[in-house]
């Protein structure tokens, strides 16, 4: 296929732009489906169809070829894409930080069972189970925050990833069914597949990301370069509409009511008390605070360094990448600034 690229969009019938928007069931795409849900892109001139997506190869897939506009995606999926390791050729920026921390590690209740309790505990089941039974544990990507966090807590215990455990790749979604059905020991993940693993009594909290990475970057608006350039009024009112919907995510006080737009857009199969209580929990995103939006140098550099450090990023990539370039904090300034362009209908 070829990639198909950004054209400059037409008015609806109302005088608001379209924009096809894609994310992935995550309490951190609250800021997206609260933006649209609260006005927020109404009051900017921005007709936002949201696309839900089963995963993260879909994601990276659909904004490449043109088939989504902009989606929620984690930050080092952006870095990959640009660095090559895609199924063809494309660069991507974000204007746009969503959210810090909001990830955990499960481990089954079998494992429990067996008087598994920490990672010592761990370390010693994985050095006896025989090759082909070797310790199963899940991330959502290669290039996601969940794959170096994983890779840290393991080394925590003396494990090295591929030789000790088996590390496999599965959608958010699917998470707790895997565990379920024995076919994973455990995974990294966001919420609220967590507390859900829990809640249905087949998991266990092991790890936290807000102790293994505390206030580290997670999930970012992703766009084309292209698109950011040809469509930058469109792609400013969106920033500054999830800025404004992060906040209101950010309060205890709107807890019930974000659970319930949740529920309807991501979530329909989980009661709204549940995904309540899964934004109220010690693995639940940071959607806001100071600085945590702007997608600063400094949070590529980590990202970066931390996809190198655990292998999931060459040196030779990490060039290719750009992160720098990848990351643009003028975007996010000009977007929350008296100075950002109107919509021309």
């Amino acid at each position: 296929m070829k990639t198909v690229h950004a054209t400059r969009s037409t008015p609806t019938r109302r005088g608001h732009y379209a924009l096809r928007v894609g994310y992935v069931p995550l309490l951190d795409c609250a800021p997206l489906i609260a933006a649209v849900e609260l006005g927020m892109c109404e009051r900017n001139r921005l007709n936002i169809k949201l696309m839900r997506q089963p995963g993260w190869a879909n994601i990276r897939d659909n904004v490449i070829f043109g088939e989504l506009d902009a989606a929620h995606a984690p930050a080092g999926l952006l870095l990959a894409i640009n660095a090559g390791l895609a199924p063809v050729p494309a660069h991507c920026v974000t204007a746009f930080v969503f959210s810090q921390q909001g990830n955990a590690i499960t481990l089954s209740k079998r494992l429990y069972d067996r008087g598994i309790r920490d990672l010592a505990d761990l370390a010693q089941e994985a050095k006896h189970r025989r090759e082909g039974e070797m310790v199963t544990l899940g991330v959502v990507s290669r290039y996601s925050t969940h794959a170096h966090l994983l890779r840290q807590w393991l080394r925590q215990g003396g494990m090295k990833a591929e030789k000790d455990v088996r590390i496999v790749i599965l959608p958010p979604m699917q998470m707790s069914q895997s565990l379920a059905a024995g076919h994973v020991d455990g995974f990294c993940v966001g919420e609220p597949w967590n507390t859900v693993a829990v809640a249905e009594g087949h998991g266990w909290l092991a790890g936290h990301s807000s102790t293994l990475a505390p206030g580290h970057p997670e999930k970012v608006l992703m766009v084309r370069r292209d698109f950011a350039e040809q469509r930058e009024a469109e792609h400013l009112a969106l920033v500054a509409s999830l800025f404004e919907a992060a906040a209101w995510c950010a309060e205890p006080a709107n807890r019930n009511d974000l659970a319930a737009m949740l529920h309807r857009h991501a979530f329909p199969a989980l009661t709204p008390k549940l995904i309540k209580s899964s934004l109220a929990s010690e693995d639940a995103p940071i959607f806001h605070g100071p600085e945590l939006h702007r997608p600063a140098p400094a949070k590529a550099s980590w990202l970066v360094d931390e996809m190198q450090r655990h292998g999931l990023l060459t040196a030779a990539a990490a060039v290719e990448a750009h992160p720098l370039e990848a990351f643009r904090p003028d975007i996010y300034d000009l977007a929350l600034s008296q100075k950002q362009p109107a919509l021309i209908a």
